[in-house]
């Protein structure tokens, strides 16, 4: 999918460069000149990085459980929740 028409810009370029470590608009913009031109693709790429950050945050969350009750718990926690999803 292209999210900057102006640069051809595809989605999985934007979401390499934001798995490489680019976490704001000024910075994806110098990596990959999207937003360059028009600016039609900041909403696509700004909720790009907010799923990165949410995705991040979820998994440093999963992590600290981890830690704090150990894997069998945690293991034992998450059957539990599928089995009650059932």
């Amino acid at each position: 999918m292209i999210v900057c028409v102006c640069t051809a810009m595809s989605a999985c370029t934007v979401r390499q460069r934001i798995e490489s470590g680019a976490r704001t608009l000024g910075e994806l913009a110098r990596e990959t000149v999207v937003m360059t031109d028009c600016g039609t693709c900041r909403a696509t790429i700004l909720e790009m990085l907010h799923d990165e950050e949410r995705h991040a945050n979820y998994q440093e969350s999963q992590l600290t459980l981890i830690a704090q009750m150990g894997v069998e718990n945690y293991l034992a926690l998450q059957v539990g929740e599928a089995e009650e999803a059932k």
